[in-house]
């Protein structure tokens, strides 16, 4: 890894630039996006962060399982707070895609649980939590 974090004025100016063309952004890169704002410790400013959460609303039912932990964890790392209607869409889809894995049905009703309460620290070991399952299980990352 590096070990160079870019600046205040870099990530600010990426916010300004990358928020017109969220739309155009493959979902992985997405996910990755908030991910490594939340390892930056940046928080996006709000517009930024309405435009973010509205464009991946529209590809929550394509995400898998990792996707879905890891935008849930990046998401609780940043104190971002989607709507119910999101957060209804984001359960929607880790039912349909952690369901039929049996042993993961208790961290999905745990995650569901953190969920609606958003408390992050619930919700974001829960998060992590499905992320590491997934990598045992698939022996891959997202």
């Amino acid at each position: 890894m590096l070990d160079e974090k870019p600046g205040k004025q870099w990530l600010d100016s990426f916010q300004a630039e990358s928020r017109a063309k969220l739309a155009s952004f493959p979902t992985p890169s997405l996910v990755t996006t908030a991910w490594g704002l939340a390892l930056l410790q940046h928080r996006p400013k709000q517009d930024w962060v309405d435009r973010y959460l509205a464009v991946v609303e529209g590809r929550l039912g394509g995400m898998g399982a990792c996707q879905l932990a890891k935008l849930l964890w990046a998401l609780a790392a940043l104190d971002c707070h989607p709507g119910q209607g999101w957060m209804d869409a984001w359960r929607q889809q880790v039912r349909r895609t952690w369901m039929p894995v049996n042993a993961s049905s208790m961290l999905v009703v745990g995650c569901e649980c953190g969920a609606t309460s958003w408390q992050l620290t619930g919700v974001a070991v829960v998060t992590w939590a499905l992320y590491s399952w997934c990598l045992l299980v698939t022996q891959s990352s997202c």
